[in-house]
């Protein structure tokens, strides 16, 4: 065989794309915009005490106090390139699908089973970069940690990766779910605990769990009474009554208003002012803190145990075709239902409480929940307050799907 004929059998190389990763240009060009986004809102200091960031690809978590938790420890990564599992709503359509898209970021589904995410998240932490999850899978509404989705240590274990565990402090202050502004905060930042890749393969996925749990556990009240954290700005009260739907001290529904700093029931007079610590100031009820009053939500909710109704418009998201609809939904013990039309279509559907395991939501704008793969947003006709209370209830009849450790 002559050398022509040698030359042209020999095998082409592939021509290695970055496109679809952390090495995409377009990582950079995002990663300056958000530093800019996030110059006039959050600081992040780390403190990383007697461990070591692992030189190489990693699966970091956190507790998720805000919406900027990703954005700021990417920031401050930096050089490395950290990409996240992010809520899948953000891919249906347009530019910020191609640029998530474009550098790596992993749709997920809230709450659902996928195991094309857990295959997306191998071949991210192979290509050598790593990987950001929130494993609570939602933001905190108030200012402590929610119980982990309980396939997380299956799923660190199975990357075969250094585990570093993070516990974010303060960023719940930095703009909580219900309230429309930032207040510049600085977010304390602690690596917890490193896990090597070793160690996981030897640990059972409910031990890695536990170790995740015990590591994120948060109290950023706790932690603002212990840093003497001063918040001077107005209005720390504005968006409160889409959290707290309920007076904790009359039962009143969706009563509440919130002015400047000041909480007030006009049903019973109940009135508490949010201080310069965020605490409230001495009131004859004994609440501290937004978190008291949450928790006394809970425990009327949970005594009462009640059935709910609500007449809502809908919007359902297939890939990325977008339909309205209206109709009724019911949240029962026996689980969550939607009666109505869709598209111009009638459409029922129900979820049985045993595989509801939590309806996220909006504050004073919607819920929801995925059926059959397509996402329904449900925004009520009255008393949009309500979404909270419908997140709330769902909550506490899959509690049992969710562990925390004892302290």
């Amino acid at each position: 065989m002559d050398e022509k004929k040698q030359g042209a059998a020999a095998p082409k190389k592939k021509k290695q794309t970055k496109a679809g990763t952390p090495a995409d240009f377009r990582y950079g060009i995002l990663l300056r915009g958000t530093k800019v986004f996030l110059k006039s809102r959050v600081r992040y200091e780390w403190e990383k005490g007697s461990f070591e960031r692992p030189d190489g690809p990693a699966l970091y978590v956190s507790n998720h106090p805000s919406s900027l938790d990703f954005f700021g420890l990417a920031c401050s990564l930096w050089p490395k390139r950290i990409i996240c599992i992010a809520n899948e709503y953000y891919f249906r359509k347009g530019i910020l699908k191609k640029m998530l898209l474009g550098i790596g970021v992993i749709p997920k589904k809230l709450f659902q089973d996928e195991g094309g995410v857990i295959l997306k998240a191998k071949r991210t932490v192979k290509g050598g970069f790593s990987l950001y999850m929130a494993p609570e899978a939602r933001m905190s509404i108030i200012g402590e940690t929610y119980p982990i989705i309980p396939s997380a240590g299956a799923f660190a274990r199975f990357l075969g990766v250094p585990l570093v565990i993070l516990r974010l402090r303060g960023g719940y202050f930095n703009k909580p779910k219900w309230r429309p502004f930032f207040i510049k905060q600085t977010v304390r930042v602690e690596i917890r605990e490193v896990i090597s890749a070793e160690t996981l393969k030897q640990m059972t996925p409910e031990a890695v769990n536990e170790r995740i749990c015990r590591g994120i556990r948060n109290d950023d009240f706790a932690y603002a009474r212990e840093a003497g954290l001063i918040f001077r700005h107005k209005n720390k009260a504005e968006g409160l009554a889409n959290l707290i739907y309920r007076c904790p001290v009359c039962g009143k529904l969706y009563a509440l208003q919130a002015e400047g700093d000041s909480l007030r029931c006009p049903a019973c007079g109940m009135d508490l002012t949010i201080g310069e610590d965020y605490f409230f100031s001495e009131n004859p009820y004994g609440y501290r803190s937004i978190a008291d009053l949450y928790h006394a939500l809970e425990e009327r909710e949970r005594q009462e145990d009640p059935s709910l109704e609500c007449e809502v418009t809908v919007r359902r998201f297939h890939g990325e075709e977008e339909h309205a609809g209206s109709g009724v939904t019911r949240l029962t013990p026996a689980g969550f239902s939607f009666s109505g039309e869709v598209d111009g279509r009638p459409l029922s559907f129900e979820i049985a409480a045993k595989h509801l395991k939590a309806l996220p939501f909006s504050c004073g704008e919607e819920f929801e929940t995925y059926y059959e793969n397509d996402l329904y947003y449900f925004y009520p006709k009255e008393n949009r307050a309500q979404c909270a209370r419908w997140g709330l209830l769902a909550d506490l009849r899959s509690e049992a799907l969710y562990s925390l450790p004892e302290e």
